[in-house]
């Protein structure tokens, strides 16, 4: 790499080497930093975090680091230099080196009114905070949402416009339009001015036409996978490979820019995804890529290679919402949601922060603006390969390797979304012989309250079935999402927490949800023949 560098990366390479000298932890824009972990008598190398290197830095003597310019990474490992270890002669003598775990039972108040003395949020927010938290003013999208409809329908919908025919007057209704909007989720504010009513004739038929087809054969001619000129349909620039586990399907790529160093794979569930990748020429180089699909709103992985799993992972059980039980005759306010974000936010600046942004959608798009894009792309942390709750295994039966990534839990979940378990006040009919009433709500025979989840946010597993999930973080989604945070932050609103159920009554549009499957399904097919896949 050396040998072949130009001048201009000579002397940013100088220039990297001479600043590594000084011997300092680096900013959360310099180099990487991996610590090479002991695992069984094996050395894991593991990304340490932008968070903590200079905790890393303080741990390890200066003859356990090495520096390596070209990939502009730093290596901590004892083994570098047995005898060396870390000066404790510094004047930081704080000795909490735990990361950020928030425990299930934190912030639980299951005895006391929340909203009177000193269990109050108010009086909460005052032992948290010496000052009053003024109103956020972080309104702004992190999301660019500037495309032509005719864009967002091509790239990820494989939208081939066709030229305009001369002297044809064509009639559309305005309603067929915005339901095709919606489909495509432009439908709120739809971008003006939109395209001609010609262009807007063809992108219905399409829309139509794709979702009543079966296969890539009998699907519309200006979708680009199945149209019979082979030179317009979309190349796949870069390396794909096919895993299968327990968990599904997953496709792995390598960007075109891809270095040795990388200890990970970019990992996706949907091809339709893939496809959008390989329409926006999104690249060359890996983090190029994930800085895209989190800005988008993408689930997506970073799997590293390790050992495959050593015991029977067993399914954790339902533990209580990390808000706490509210009785029910809760009403939340907005010393509650700021109360609420101040948890979300300390949690998303933790170690376990960067699995937010690799789940997409709505819990993505919780964590954006707290957690540093960089945490992603230095790779999965140390807690992935500790085989538990926290970390994502990806592995077919029978092979001597696995694939490990960092994974939220469904308690992390809903704290991000803002769960709190409320008494609901009422009984089942199939259960109302076995419950009575008490002050608190009801109550079963073994004097246990029966409650329900109600959260700020759509839950995850209710995000994934709404209409606003396109598979990708829509305009419309983006529109939606603002609307109800200025609405919670405005303390003139009253705001209604819901449970699952009226999540999905308030969010249904099951034919965007529909097309989305429709388009990875013939994305699917497609890849199995263009990148030769067997599955």
């Amino acid at each position: 790499a050396i040998s072949s560098e130009t001048a201009v990366e000579r002397q940013s390479r100088l220039s990297r080497e001479k600043n590594a000298e000084k011997d300092r932890a680096p900013g959360r824009k310099g180099a990487r930093v991996y610590y090479w972990d002991l695992v069984e008598g094996v050395r894991v190398r593991t990304a340490v975090g932008r968070n903590n290197y200079q905790d890393i830095w303080e741990r390890y003597g200066s003859r356990q680091r090495r520096y390596d310019s070209v990939a502009d990474e730093w290596e901590v490992c004892t083994d570098l230099d047995p005898e060396d270890g870390p000066d404790y002669n510094l004047d930081d003598d704080d000795d909490d080196d735990s990361d950020c775990f928030i425990s299930v039972q934190t912030h639980m108040n299951e005895e006391t009114d929340h909203n009177a003395g000193t269990a109050s949020s108010s009086s909460y927010l005052a032992r948290l905070h010496l000052i009053t938290r003024t109103e956020p003013d972080s309104l702004n999208s992190v999301t660019g949402f500037c495309e032509d409809i005719e864009d967002v329908a091509y790239y990820r919908f494989g939208f081939l416009k066709q030229p305009l025919p001369n002297n044809r007057n064509v009639v559309l209704k305005s309603q067929v339009w915005n339901k095709v909007l919606g489909l495509i989720g432009c439908g709120r504010s739809p971008p003006s001015p939109g395209p001609n009513d010609h262009v807007k004739l063809q992108l219905c038929n399409f829309i139509t036409q794709l979702m009543d087809a079966v296969d890539l054969r009998n699907a519309p001619q200006v979708y680009d996978l199945a149209v019979r000129n082979s030179l317009m349909r979309p190349p796949v620039p870069f390396e794909v490979d096919v895993l299968f586990s327990f968990n599904g399907v997953y496709y792995l790529i390598q960007a075109q820019g891809a270095t040795d160093h990388e200890p990970y794979l970019i990992a996706l569930r949907s091809a339709a995804t893939l496809m959008e990748i390989a329409r926006r020429e999104w690249g060359p180089k890996t983090e190029n890529i994930i800085t895209c699909l989190i800005e988008h709103g993408m689930p997506f992985n970073t799997l590293m290679a390790s050992y495959p799993p050593r015991k029977y992972r067993a399914i954790p059980c339902r533990r209580p919402a990390m808000l706490g039980l509210r009785p029910a005759t809760f009403k939340p306010t907005l010393q509650d949601y700021r109360g609420y974000e101040i948890l979300r936010d300390n949690f998303l600046r933790s170690a376990r922060g960067r699995a937010a942004l690799l789940a997409g959608g709505i819990i993505s798009r919780l964590a954006q603006e707290v957690v540093d894009v960089n945490d992603v792309c230095d790779g999965p942390t140390g807690h992935a390969l500790q085989e538990g709750e926290y970390s994502l295994c990806v592995w077919e039966m029978g092979q001597n390797r696995a694939f490990w990534d960092d994974q939220l839990t469904n308690e992390e979940m809903d704290l991000i979304c803002g769960s709190y378990e409320v008494v609901t006040g009422t009984c089942l009919s199939s259960l109302r012989i076995f419950c009575i009433k008490s002050p608190l709500g009801v109550v079963s025979k073994d004097g246990i309250e029966q409650t329900a989840i109600r959260s700020w946010w759509p839950r995850s597993g209710s995000w994934r079935s709404c209409g606003l999930n396109c598979g990708y973080w829509s305009k419309d989604a983006e529109d939606w999402f603002q609307a109800r945070l200025r609405k919670m932050r405005d303390p003139n609103e009253t705001v209604k927490l819901m449970t699952s159920q009226e999540w999905h009554s308030q969010l249904k549009f099951k034919k965007a949800h529909f097309l989305s499957h429709k388009n990875d399904q013939f994305a699917t097919e497609y890849l199995k023949k263009k990148c030769n896949l067997s599955f």
